[in-house]
């Protein structure tokens, strides 16, 4: 121990005696760290920390997958529900959710809430119980009990100000009356954290759609309970509801479900995205570190008699190597606490900005795993990244190392090509991320260039939901939309009203099948929404054949509707769609045919991403398909400036007519452009800023073994120029000595980046991993920045007065 004081109090005068030094490797490390220590906070809250649920690697969900339809992904239907609950042998408790937005009155402002409807079982599954009350009874979840509700933490704080007699109190949902019987603790937010009431789900009512996949599960296995063995199960009573009923599944063909633990499901495509970040800034940390450990190796080298002299005195190479570690780890721990801070921040800006909707965000901090695994990387880096420097400083030849002036600057071959090799592997993990940046932004640009089909300049959009306890009939929804678009429509400034059950980039609409007739069965499916006339105009729509809808489209008059672009590539190719009947949901239906009266442009209403699908408006005047859509509408508002400013004026309209009814979703068509890009422009920002670091890193390291060689080469150099060399040589010579690493660290890192860039492959859009501009681009950059790293000192050499570099020595 005492050893070791001594070390470190000889490693702490070493590195005060040279601050400069001290400062600009603490610096580096610390860049390199602190982003890896934002990135990793955010992985250890999505990825890593545990639930905050009783023995939280019980909870699985079950998920289907439809190789056959395209459907990845998706929930249960009532009855699979039931046969899991009742012939499972694996699952100590099983329940369904589903969330669903209500509308809250009474006790203060009418507003729009997230809700989930849960089955009895749903809080025993997770196993927490209220902060107060009780959870609901099993039999609460049957048809004919009375409404009950469970408040979460935040809403019993702000609509009831926190009050503990709250339960037994009423909450209003959707005009229904709910006693409140429990609040959940702070910390549930299952399914999500923007629920704020759950109520529970009577599958009696839900019988009509016993084949429809819209219920998410979640399970918890018995203790002791094998995942595999509980999968196998699972599929098995899948198999069994599918035989018995086999209509069910003839649109699902190759049809199977699998066990996803709750984490890795509540993950999900953010996985990949973070796991690649990870990389990225492991990256940066890896420049980093060899930028530190070619600063090491100048200060082995410029201490060499000083330390042949400290062996001449008995010092042994052990000991050396001992005390040249010690400076390294007191480096390597100063980066690290000051890379803590910076990636503190780092945290604490994704957490603020959470553009890609990451789950669990609320819980990023600087726990106890992030402290250790700074502290981790921080030793590591000094210990792989000190090692080398430190067995170089400690090989001495010691007749010749005494010889040497105090300070003087030597450059063995073998140190030499270490520093070389040091300097091509920043280039090109440079060349690597750089490219992985350039293939995101382009990409985005590419994004950005997408035609959406409308035009959302000057629009405005909010959306209502008509409760059906005070709107079961058709007329009374159709009355108040009705005075709400024509009062609308006669505010200042407003060119054009609309309504539709589904915006544009919205990402939802009601998927439906579909018959054209004297056609054979398609098993495509098509959009199905609902709008109102002036639709084309108050988006810009661009209609390219026949007509939109009118006011004589009436329920009295033919059955009317207009596709889109890709409807009729689909259902019709090479035909004129006008006068084609089509039939909703098949030749087997109730509902009524339509005839085809236009064909619109394609608009983006997935997101500008996403594929533009089949898709089939109807008039919201003809209610055969759209009483139930026309129970929750958008309106849409075309201004001549700013279309903001119709908000309030059309909140005191629903007021007017509907004081209970809250407007919510309120946004302009930019801010719903900006949020459908908001994740890949997030990815592409956090990716471009650590490439930038990475760039500037390896200019930095070029740049200072350059100057190394400089100065190392001084007489070198002097000598040249006493011989006659112009400046212009010394300058070509020492450009060229810098430029062939840099090369050579291009041409590693365009076949890194070849090998590499197709894991980023599920990020990109429109441009291939291995694009021929995008590397070109990046390694014309690259080059120029190298060159630019070498000019200035190549310019310092070739400037040298020969007698003074001469006299260096």
């Amino acid at each position: 121990m005492e050893v070791l004081i001594k070390d470190i109090r000889y490693a702490v005068r070493g590195l005060l005696k040279r601050p400069g030094f001290t400062a600009i490797v603490v610096i580096t490390l610390a860049l390199g760290i602190g982003t890896n220590t934002a990135i990793f906070s955010v992985v250890n809250a999505v990825l890593l920390r545990p639930l905050p649920y009783p023995n939280p690697d019980q909870l699985v969900t079950i998920s289907g997958t439809s190789e056959t339809s395209g459907i990845r992904k998706f929930s249960a239907s009532p009855r699979e529900f039931v046969a899991y609950r009742d012939r499972n042998q694996s699952f100590s408790a099983i329940a369904v959710h589903a969330s669903v937005g209500r509308d809250l009155t009474g006790g203060g402002d009418a507003e729009r809430i997230d809700t989930a409807q849960v089955t009895a079982q749903f809080f025993s599954v997770l196993g927490t119980q209220p902060l107060l009350g009780r959870s609901f009874f099993n039999e609460e979840d049957q048809a004919g009990r009375d409404q009950v509700a469970i408040l979460s933490y935040g809403l019993w704080q702000g609509r009831f100000a926190g009050a503990d007699n709250v339960v037994g109190k009423n909450v209003t949902l959707d005009g229904v009356s709910h006693t409140i019987v429990g609040v959940m603790p702070a910390d549930f937010q299952f399914p999500s954290a923007d629920i704020q009431v759950w109520t529970p789900l009577r599958l009696k009512d839900l019988e009509e759609n016993n084949s429809s996949h819209y219920l998410p599960i979640v399970a918890r296995t018995k203790p002791g309970t094998d995942l595999l063995k509980a999968q196998v199960e699972v599929a098995s009573i899948a198999a069994q509801v599918q035989q018995e009923y086999p209509n069910d599944y003839e649109q699902l063909g190759g049809w199977s479900v699998s066990l996803v633990r709750v984490r890795d499901a509540m993950a999900g495509e953010h996985r990949t995205v973070l796991l690649i970040l990870l990389g990225v800034v492991s990256f940066v940390l890896l420049i980093a570190c060899l930028n530190v450990a070619n600063l090491l190796l100048a200060r082995a080298a410029s201490r060499r008699h000083e330390n042949a002299v400290r062996a001449a005195l008995g010092a042994g190479r052990l000991q050396l190597i001992r005390q040249s570690l010690a400076e390294t780890l007191l480096l390597s721990l100063g980066g690290g606490a000051l890379g803590l801070l910076i990636g503190s921040l780092g945290a604490a800006v994704i957490k603020a900005l959470n553009p890609t909707n990451l789950p669990r965000v609320d819980e990023i901090q600087v726990d106890h795993r992030v402290l250790i695994f700074t502290f981790t990387i921080s030793l590591i880096t000094g210990l792989i990244f000190g090692v080398i420097p430190a067995v170089q400083a400690s090989r001495l030849n010691l007749i010749t190392n005494l010889n040497e002036p105090l300070g003087k600057i030597g450059a063995g071959k073998k140190r030499n090509r270490l520093r070389a090799a040091l300097i091509v592997g920043e280039v090109s993990i440079a060349m690597i991320l750089l490219v992985g940046a350039g293939l995101l932004i382009k990409s985005f640009y590419k994004l950005q260039q997408v035609d959406l089909g409308f035009n959302p300049t000057n629009v405005v959009t909010m959306r209502l939901s008509l409760p059906g306890a005070r709107y079961a009939e058709p007329h009374k929804m159709h009355g108040f939309f009705n005075e709400l678009v024509g009062r609308s429509e006669n505010l200042p400034g407003v060119k054009s009203v609309a309504l539709v059950s589904s915006l544009p980039l919205h990402g939802f609409a009601m998927e439906l099948n579909m018959g054209v007739e004297n056609q054979p069965e398609n098993p495509a499916t098509v959009e199905l929404l609902t709008s109102s006339p002036k639709y084309v105009s108050a988006l810009g729509f661009e209609l390219r054949k026949g007509r939109f809808f009118d006011e004589w489209d009436r329920n009295d008059t033919t059955y009317v509707a207009v596709v889109n672009e890709a409807f009729t590539r689909i259902f019709l190719p090479g035909e004129d769609a006008i006068g084609k009947r089509v039939q909703v949901g098949g030749a087997n239906t109730p509902f009524p045919s339509y005839a085809i009266v236009g064909v619109i442009k394609d608009v983006k209403q997935q997101g500008p991403d996403a594929a533009t699908k089949p898709q089939l408006f109807i008039p919201h005047t003809q209610p055969a398909l759209g009483d139930f859509m026309l129970q929750s509408m958008s309106l849409v508002l075309r201004t001549e400036g700013n279309p903001e400013g119709s908000v309030a004026a059309v909140r005191s309209i629903v007021r007017e007519l509907d004081p209970e009814l809250p407007v919510y979703d309120v946004s302009t068509m930019q801010q719903l452009l900006t949020k459908s890009v908001a994740t890949r422009r997030f990815n592409m920002f956090l990716v471009a800023v650590f490439s930038a670091f990475a760039l500037v890193l390896a200019a930095i390291g070029i740049y200072g073994v350059m100057s190394y060689a400089v100065t190392a080469r001084t007489r070198e150099i002097g000598i040249r120029m006493a011989l006659g060399a112009r400046a212009v040589s010394v300058l070509s010579l020492v450009i060229k000595d810098g430029m062939k690493l840099a090369l050579i660290g291009l041409a590693i890192g365009i076949g890194g980046a070849f090998a590499l860039t197709r894991l980023m492959r599920t990020l990109l859009f429109d441009v291939t991993p291995t694009d021929p501009v995008t590397f070109a681009g990046v390694a014309i950059l690259l080059f120029l920045v190298a060159l630019l790293a070498c000019f200035f000192p190549a310019r310092r050499a070739s400037g040298f007065n020969p007698l003074d570099a001469l006299r260096h020595e």
